[in-house]
């Protein structure tokens, strides 16, 4: 017997255009995909579990001797190879770093991002390292992000982000890298 999503046609809720047939956007440029009941659709708008995991709360933490205020205020920083200035976008809130990205050096024609006044391929396992660390710095250093993250593990809860661009060209960190990082602190 089909589900009753198989019976539903709705608009997607991410690009507004593609049609939900079975729970997936049929345009062929959007990835989203209806969450099931076993998954947590992180993102900042939402409640609990799903709005403690998204980059943009504020979890203090430590990186290379720069103190962070959110992941989302590290990942921002990434833009500028201006050391003073990354170390005062690692310093502001998760919101505040992600609204003023637009007055930061756009990267995407370069493919070049940095990190203390070293320049790094966007698309290099250096670059993947580098994300990966911050986030098991997050996870190590603050109790209420570990607890929020366990808790997904505990629970057997798979972990989404059905907003967000999946070009990497495009964005300093896809969904799908994000996930991946998640979950390989997760152990999954």
């Amino acid at each position: 017997m089909n589900s009753i999503l198989d019976s539903l046609s709705l608009y997607c809720p991410i690009c507004g255009s593609g049609l939900l047939t079975s729970g997936h956007c049929k345009n062929r440029d959007c990835y989203y995909l209806l969450p099931d009941t076993n998954s947590i659709d992180i993102s900042f708008k939402s409640q609990g579990i799903a709005k403690a995991l998204s980059n943009i709360c504020n979890y203090k933490f430590s990186f290379d001797n720069v103190e962070c205020q959110s992941m989302e205020s590290f990942i921002q920083s990434l833009r500028t190879p201006d050391v003073n200035l990354q170390e005062e976008i690692c310093s502001m809130t998760g919101l505040f770093s992600y609204n003023i990205r637009t007055m930061l050096p756009d990267w995407r024609n370069s493919q070049k991002v940095y990190w203390r006044g070293i320049e790094i391929d966007r698309h290099s396992d250096e670059y993947s390292t580098l994300l990966y660390n911050a986030y098991y710095e997050l996870y190590s250093q603050s109790a209420i992000f570990k607890y929020a993250l366990d808790l997904t593990k505990d629970k057997g809860y798979s972990l989404i982000h059905t907003i967000g661009c999946h070009d990497r060209t495009l964005t300093l960190l896809s969904p799908n890298e994000f996930i991946g990082h998640l979950n390989h602190l997760r152990g999954c």
